[in-house]
């Protein structure tokens, strides 16, 4: 057996059972602020998504088993400045109270132990899948308070001049949409918000899996205008409905609250088309399965950027030929030749 093989097997034991230990003594440290966390999960609408974190973070992290097998296990103490970092930010957070900062340190603490217990290999791997676990975290509600109402302020605002284009006769003052004799109040629940921090994470999980570069990644920027917007068309929808069916029909739980979905929804196809947009790998490319030099609208033969129209400049004749390359298809299996 090669030394680097006998030097791995000997830490593969060690470092399950430190691994072991890890978990419970990390474990134990987080237990009581988990069930703080949970309870927000389970009761306010903001953070439902938080129950779906740890299994697409966990669904990530096996996306990437084969480069994990490969990776080198090489404990290092490089990663212990990070260790001490969160476990100086869990023991401070616990002095003051304050669970934001407890949750914080976590991935920040899961990290380091990654680095110094596995190597520099698995850390580099392993670092996005983890950062994600920051979407756990519960933001303090008067922190929520104090953003709800820019949102509130701006949907209402863009619905009344998206209705006023519309021809409908809005009054906006503030928060509050008047039609016909009808006042609407934009509470803080349809502010948007709820659908942000969901947003969020579906996109940052979407521009994992596509592969975006780190570009692409400044879509997560957009976000805030892209609830802002689908919020917008919510508002304005709803007003529409109560021109047309009567106010009473525009505030049934079907249309008034349903529409949190179709705010989620058209928020995410949007950043999904933008992410789309501005990424070296289109979705699109992926969903069918066509390589990116090889085949695909826009994709080349012989690694050559001359899109989906490929020029064979032949020596037997003046005039180019030039040949259709479509997903799946190879130039000369064509029958059709353009001279």
């Amino acid at each position: 057996m090669p030394e680097n093989e006998r030097r791995t097997a000997n830490l593969v034991g060690p470092a399950i059972v430190g691994g072991l230990v890890a978990a419970t003594i990390v474990g134990a440290m987080y237990r009581d602020v988990a069930a703080y966390f949970w309870q927000r999960w389970i009761t306010e609408d903001t953070y439902h998504h938080c129950l779906f974190v740890p299994v697409v973070v966990g669904w990530l992290i096996w996306r990437r088993r084969s480069d994990l097998q490969e990776a080198e296990l090489n404990p290092s103490w490089a990663g212990l400045p990070l260790l001490v970092v969160g476990a100086l930010l869990y023991v401070v957070a616990m002095r003051v109270g304050v669970r934001v900062a407890i949750g914080l340190s976590f991935p920040i603490i899961i990290g380091g132990l990654v680095w110094t217990g596995l190597g520099g290999g698995y850390a580099r791997l392993l670092a996005y899948p983890l950062g994600l676990l920051v979407f756990l975290i519960p933001v303090p509600k008067h922190i929520l308070g104090h953003a709800g109402m820019p949102l509130q302020v701006l949907s209402a605002g863009g619905a009344a001049k998206v209705a006023h284009a519309l021809g409908l006769p809005v009054i906006h003052d503030g928060i509050n949409l008047t039609l016909n004799g009808h006042t609407y109040v934009i509470a803080e629940a349809c502010s948007g918000l709820n659908s942000l921090l969901a947003l969020l994470f579906a996109a940052a999980v979407l521009v994992e899996i596509m592969s975006v570069r780190w570009t692409g990644r400044l879509v997560l920027l957009a976000i805030p205008a892209i609830v802002l917007a689908a919020n917008t068309i919510r508002l304005t929808s709803v007003l529409l409905f109560a021109e047309f069916a009567g106010p009473d029909f525009a505030m049934d739980s079907l249309v008034h609250g349903g529409s949190d979905i179709i705010v989620y929804l058209a928020a995410l196809a949007l950043t999904w088309g933008l992410i789309d947009l501005v990424s070296a790998q289109r979705l699109l490319a992926i969903a069918f399965g066509w390589d990116d030099h090889t085949s695909g609208p826009g994709a080349s033969v012989s690694g050559e950027e001359d899109g989906p129209w490929r020029e064979d400049h032949s020596p037997d004749g003046p005039a180019p030929r030039r040949d259709f390359v479509g997903p799946g298809v190879e130039a000369g299996d064509l029958q059709s030749v353009y001279k």
